[in-house]
């Protein structure tokens, strides 16, 4: 019954688990593999540099973090002058800055568009002048933060 469950024919004598196969090549210890494969050197070792010489190009833009903060900075207070609340534009650079909407800026879109979306036409075509440098914003925060993450070893953050 034991060989039958792993696969094996009930009447032939148990074979590992293999189920009667006859691979006719034995196993190979796997140092001994894996020296045949790489030789003495350690493929791993230098694993950290072995993207280096890979780019990512940012599609449309080549702004520095600091100037899609004041391209985002410029909208927002331009978005808020433009609707009537000079009040909040003075405040956007903290605002852009607090631990609440920094790195969240897409989110912060969309609390926008929900709070001033529906009040006027207006309003409607004063917020599409912020999605882009919004996004943009965070797509650079992101990607400074990933490099922070990926650094050191590990997968990307991932071990």
């Amino acid at each position: 019954r034991r060989n039958y469950d792993a696969g094996g024919d009930p009447n032939q004598p148990n074979m590992g688990g293999f189920g009667g196969f006859d691979f006719g090549h034995h196993f190979k210890d796997p140092n001994d593999l894996f020296k045949e494969m790489f030789g003495d050197k350690d493929p791993f070792a230098d694993f950290a540099s072995f993207f280096d010489d890979v780019k990512i190009e940012e599609e449309g833009t080549d702004l520095t973090e600091e100037e899609a903060l004041m391209e985002a900075e410029t909208a927002l207070i331009r978005f808020y002058t433009r609707i009537g609340e000079p009040a909040k534009a003075s405040s956007v650079k903290e605002v852009l800055s607090s631990d609440k909407w920094k790195g969240k800026e897409i989110k912060l879109y969309r609390s926008l568009v929900k709070k001033y979306g529906q009040q006027s036409a207006h309003h409607a075509t004063e917020l599409e002048h912020l999605d882009e440098p919004l996004e943009r914003l965070q797509s650079l925060r992101e990607k400074r933060n990933n490099k922070k993450d990926s650094g050191g070893g590990g997968f990307g953050g991932f071990g």
